[in-house]
């Protein structure tokens, strides 16, 4: 299978631009996504095309590629034989985004490349996550315009970076009583009382948070049991 390297260098009818060490990132997290049988891959800002082209290169021809964007003049893209459907409206409308998670159905992929604003980045997350697949990828990229000045609309005062590193420390959450990690947690869970996890929404369905330079990713998962554990 092609690599996105690949497929962006690759002879195409529009313009993209990327940072070069993206590539890398998007094969580590889209390889083994692609491989279902109709990925749906969707990106938050479509600019030129040119990434969604790329994005049909890589996934292939059963892949359902959308895009959304603010900007009325990306419609024409929907002429494109490589897109499924671009949808025209603000990343940071729930209710917008809410009608095109309906429309594509489980998301595998979540690129956003959107307004690089940290408001609109989170929104944009808190409500397209529960859309997404349960072992779906969701990509926040250009996060490093965070130190741009025009780029600085907060979300209630914290930075894209701010949030994502304490929902890092909230992954853990289940170990905050020190008496379950001593006894409830070693007793076989069929044997435990009710659920006590600590871990609430969303954090249970986050399999893991990375950060890269500019880029951060979060993985779903199915929501895990209570943590076992083993001492032998």
């Amino acid at each position: 299978m092609k690599t996105w390297r690949k497929c962006y260098f690759e002879r195409r009818q529009l313009k993209s631009d990327k940072w070069d060490h993206y590539f890398e990132i998007y094969d580590r997290y889209f390889e083994r996504r692609r491989c279902k049988a109709a990925p749906v891959y969707l990106e938050i800002g479509c600019q030129n095309g040119g990434s969604l082209e790329t994005a049909r290169c890589y996934f292939g021809d059963q892949a359902k590629i959308f895009g959304i964007d603010n900007e009325p003049s990306c419609a024409a893209l929907n002429e494109m034989p490589f897109v499924s459907r671009v949808f025209i409206g603000d990343q940071s409308d729930p209710t917008f985004l809410n009608s095109v998670a309906t429309e594509t159905g489980p998301l595998d992929i979540v690129l956003d490349d959107g307004s690089h604003q940290a408001h609109d980045q989170i929104v944009s997350f808190l409500t397209l996550f529960p859309a997404l697949a349960t072992d779906g990828v969701y990509l926040i990229e250009d996060t490093a315009a965070a130190f741009y000045p025009l780029q600085r609309k907060l979300f209630y005062g914290l930075s894209v970076f701010d949030y994502f590193k304490g929902f890092s420390e909230r992954l853990s959450a289940d170990s905050a009583r020190g008496e379950f990690i001593d006894n409830r947690y070693l007793m076989p869970r069929e044997q435990r009382q009710g659920d006590e996890r600590q871990k609430q929404g969303m954090l249970r369905e986050i399999w893991s948070i990375t950060f890269f330079d500019s880029v951060i990713a979060i993985e779903k998962a199915a929501p895990a049991p209570e943590p076992l554990r083993h001492q032998r």
